[in-house]
């Protein structure tokens, strides 16, 4: 009797650890993209609103909405981390063409340090923060 109830507390520690594990990395996933999004720089909004998530290979679309405050872009991105499956690889690109320029420091005042860079480097927070949070 104790190695059936082994086996299936094993078992259902693996269904959870799946489940947990999947939870975390969408968590940390919208704090890191919300994090880029917000350290865009608002010019006109049309940066800020052209991070497009996507699932197994970047988005190559662009498109001409604004969002200076960046929610709107935010709730796209959450909505679209809610239908990420196990094992799918999550992009989020902007193909605007001036967008690898701010990047690279070209927005001297608003993100002297880009919006990716700055932002992955704080991503072992966020994956800390997810795992609290369970």
């Amino acid at each position: 009797m104790a190695a059936r109830f082994f086996t299936l507390s094993v078992q259902a520690f693996v269904q959870k650890t799946k489940i947990n594990t999947e939870l975390v990395l969408r968590k940390a996933s919208l704090e890191l993209f919300t994090a880029i999004v917000l350290k865009t720089p608002v010019d006109t909004g049309r940066l800020r609103g052209n991070w497009m998530p996507s699932f197994d290979a970047p988005s190559t679309d662009s498109t001409e909405e604004v969002d200076p405050d960046g929610g709107p872009t935010v709730e796209v991105i959450a909505a679209a981390l809610s239908d990420h499956q196990a094992g799918q690889k999550i992009y989020l690109a902007n193909n605007l063409p001036y967008a690898q320029a701010i990047e690279d420091g070209g927005s001297r005042v608003k993100a002297p340090a880009g919006m990716v860079g700055v932002s992955v480097m704080e991503y072992s927070d966020y994956l800390d923060r997810a795992v609290a949070n369970l």
